[in-house]
């Protein structure tokens, strides 16, 4: 049966994305007289909310009826049970975590100079209004989440099924979203295969959006806790990243789900399956 998920999608999305942000860019432009002059602050802000420009495009899909609705956020499939639920969530964050902890400590060794960057990074700032964090922790927490499901599980995900493969469309997806999480991208990159598992037995975007939202509120309340006393040092950072590690225990039991749920069957697929 054919659908639009058997046509070019992403390239029409792609295409779609590069238009609006060579506008939205342009608009800044116009407004600020030149890029150099924004602050930073501010200008995270503003990269926030290009982010937000998929979901305007897929609601935009949606309301012309180019994309039903239901075939990724229906609510009849229920596979796993309440206390399923929780372990596989438990065991996302941790072997997630575990894998950025990794990445993390090595950097403290091969790039040292990059890490004293990082640790001068902090998600939420004193030195800026309540307001703005509170906006940077809406788009972090919250809209940042439905955003990368939409465009990671729910297009790139589907898409790449369709034409190459279940497997192939896990590995892909997953890899390019760890690569845009840059120094985080292993821990990423595994967390994308659980919301691929996640969305394809699920056949309910909503859960990898929830799972991804309390991964996200859990790295930023971690973020502020560890720099509580306003400081955050290399060797604070170092030790944290050792902590981080912990949750690379999971990995025996991570080989056990994916042995048990990896997808093998493309009409169960969502956006295939609603269409039967």
């Amino acid at each position: 049966m054919s659908t639009k998920f058997h046509k070019p999608v992403l390239r029409y999305f792609l295409l779609w994305m590069l238009g609006l942000l060579t506008v939205c860019l342009g608009f800044f432009y116009l407004i600020s007289g030149d890029f150099r002059n924004v602050e930073s602050e501010t200008g995270t802000v503003i990269l926030q909310l290009l982010a937000l420009l998929p979901i305007f495009w897929f609601a935009g899909m949606v309301l012309t009826k180019k994309f039903d609705f239901a075939h990724f956020f229906n609510h009849r499939f229920k596979p796993f049970s309440p206390k399923q639920y929780l372990w596989v969530i438990l065991l996302t964050v941790a072997v997630s975590i575990g894998f950025e902890g990794l990445i993390g400590y090595v950097l403290t060794w091969a790039q040292p100079s990059y890490v004293e960057t990082i640790t001068e990074q902090a998600i939420l700032s004193e030195g800026v209004s309540p307001g703005l964090n509170i906006t940077t922790v809406l788009l972090a927490v919250i809209l940042a989440p439905l955003m990368e499901e939409i465009v990671f599980r729910g297009l790139i995900f589907q898409r790449l099924s369709i034409r190459y493969g279940l497997t192939t469309a896990i590995v892909t997806s997953s890899v390019i979203f760890g690569l845009l999480h840059f120094e985080s991208f292993l821990g990423a990159g595994v967390f994308g295969v659980f919301m691929c598992l996640l969305f394809y037995h699920t056949k309910n975007l909503w859960v990898p959006v929830i799972v991804h939202i309390i991964n996200n509120a859990l790295a930023v309340a971690i973020d502020a806790w560890v720099r509580i006393d306003g400081t955050y040092t290399f060797d604070e950072f170092r030790t944290t990243m050792l902590i981080y590690m912990i949750g690379l225990l999971g990995l025996p039991l991570m080989y056990i789900f994916f042995k048990h749920n990896w997808p093998k069957d493309l009409r169960q697929l969502p956006i295939l399956f609603y269409r039967q």
